[in-house]
């Protein structure tokens, strides 16, 4: 007896030779013959997989399948169900949420893409060309053939219902595309530039104290979306002081692909280290496998600093900027998440013409070097100095042509202890606000003194780390009463924290709930 399977049953919707979008139908089960490939219900219909495009197949199955499971696996997956149809009720909420665009029906490489409504218009714009024009009319024909069997009446009345309810469901899917497209649309014509004071507003509720450089970041991206012209921005500032986060914040309210490339561990070709071959891949997948979204991305690379080298042959510093001379320029890569196997299936060739390049660095020894010094009792204190292109190409030893490509430069102010305060109080991104709701899902209030806060700005300004030094204090000191309230729940109704915890996370106060 041959064992029972699970299936999606899938409905095609041809848009080309060769090429169609499958839509989610049900989930179904029936029996598979790994010989022929085909699934056959518990009505006794018959299905083909969604990329089996042989006659021989077809002329057996009139349907298409697609996330073949084995029932029996599933049970254990799903160890509350007692029923089949349990079973498949719960993997119909697994796997029924997806439309499936299969990009390639070719038997020799099949390609299967999910994607959601989303990406749609982008899948129709790839497809106008005179293969999906000329697919059309095949369409229009078996749609009027279809029409002539039932006025033939050759179809039972189930066979009759099931048409018809394959039919809503098209008409339903092909509304929902319309919808969509009409979204993204209405989207385009918004993106074209955005508003800077109500994206400054947003962008100030994550990134403290960094007023000046957040503006002047909003305005020049703004400016240099979409352009081609070789040339990027450079942003400085010690470690901990938000580059990064800046950068990333302001992407996600203009609604831009973003990804942070680690420059500390790029290397050239042939050499170990991570390629930006990868980095590109990891942005393609990021942005959802939507090639043009992730060629109008906003690409970070950070610590750009640590690859200053007064050696031009330096495999891993003034070679990899001169790589970055290249990306700025605008040229296509092939993208991979495996540069020693690159296969259709895990590449792709992404342009960086229009995508937005961002730098960043700490470059200390430069601003070091700018700081003023005082002389004798003068009443005024000297100003410091901003420093120049000439600074970056002597000091740190950027290359002149790199830094001719980066002439913006924005420099985020040292933090000082009362903004490593704010940090804490008023950042949506504060390490203190996630763990007190933590300690919220657990039922208990976690309540800081002022003293406790200002021993950890003192302690991560000390240490020199920035705002990332918050979060390792908070989570240092938040631990062992978290491990407390997890396994006694239900007894307290409070932690509290003060100064003594920062240096002994042993002291803090459980306060338990009252009894009535």
């Amino acid at each position: 007896m041959q064992n029972s399977f699970i299936a999606t049953r899938m409905k095609k919707h041809p848009i080309a030779n060769g090429e169609a979008i499958y839509s989610v139908v049900e989930t179904v089960v029936g029996t598979y013959d790994p010989e022929t490939k085909l699934f056959t219900d518990e009505n006794g219909v018959v299905y083909k997989h969604i990329l089996d495009n042989s006659k021989a197949s077809s002329e057996k199955a009139k349907k298409e399948y697609y996330n073949l499971a084995d029932a029996n696996i599933l049970k254990d997956r799903y160890p509350t169900c007692t029923e089949m149809y349990e079973v498949a009720e719960m993997y119909n909420d697994e796997k029924c949420s997806t439309i499936y665009y299969t990009a390639n029906l070719d038997p020799q490489k099949p390609i299967i893409m999910a994607i959601d409504t989303d990406n749609l218009k982008e899948v129709f714009r790839q497809q106008q060309d005179p293969n999906r024009r000329a697919a059309l009319p095949s369409e229009a024909e078996e749609t009027a053939e279809l029409i002539a069997a039932i006025a033939s009446g050759c179809y039972s009345e189930t066979q009759l219902e099931d048409i018809k309810e394959s039919a809503l469901l098209n008409i339903e899917y092909l509304k929902s595309i319309i919808e969509s497209c009409d979204e993204h649309l209405k989207k385009d014509e918004e993106s074209c530039n955005y508003n800077i004071r109500e994206v400054f507003q947003k962008v100030k509720e994550t990134v403290v104290d960094q007023d000046e450089a957040a503006k002047r970041l909003i305005v020049e991206i703004e400016r240099n979306l979409d352009q081609t012209d070789g040339t990027g921005i450079l942003i400085t500032g010690n470690t901990g002081t938000g580059k990064t986060l800046l950068v990333e914040t302001i992407a996600k309210y203009i609604d831009r692909p973003f990804i942070s490339i680690d420059s500390s561990q790029l290397s050239s070709p042939g050499y170990v280290g991570k390629k930006i071959e990868q980095y590109l891949w990891d942005l393609f997948v990021k942005s959802g496998y939507d090639l043009d979204a992730a060629e109008h991305a906003i690409v970070y690379f950070d610590e750009i600093d640590k690859k200053g080298s007064e050696k031009k042959s330096d495999v891993g510093g003034q070679a990899v900027l001169n790589q970055l001379l290249k990306f700025l320029d605008g040229t296509t890569y092939k993208a991979t998440d495996n540069p020693q196997h690159v296969t259709e299936q895990n590449s792709v060739d992404i342009s960086t013409d229009n995508m937005l390049v961002i730098a960043g660095g700490a470059f200390s020894e430069i601003y070091e070097a700018k700081a003023p010094t005082p002389i004798g009792f003068a009443s005024t204190a000297p100003q410091a100095k901003d420093p120049e292109i000439k600074d970056f190409i002597d000091k740190a030893m950027m290359p002149k042509e790199l830094m001719g490509r980066l002439p913006v430069i924005i420099h985020l102010n040292p933090l000082t202890i009362d903004s490593l305060k704010r940090i804490l109080t008023n950042s949506d991104k504060s390490a203190l606000k996630l763990q007190e709701a933590n300690f919220t899902k657990k039922g208990v209030e976690l309540k800081v003194t002022p003293e406790y806060l200002q021993r950890v700005a003192e302690v991560a300004h000390e240490r020199k780390i920035g705002a990332r030094g918050l979060s390792k204090i908070i989570k240092d000191t938040t631990w062992r009463p978290y491990d407390i309230v997890c396994y006694e729940q239900d007894v307290y109704d409070q932690v509290i924290l003060d100064e003594q915890t920062v240096s002994n996370p042993e002291h803090f106060q459980l306060v338990k709930k009252r009894t009535n």
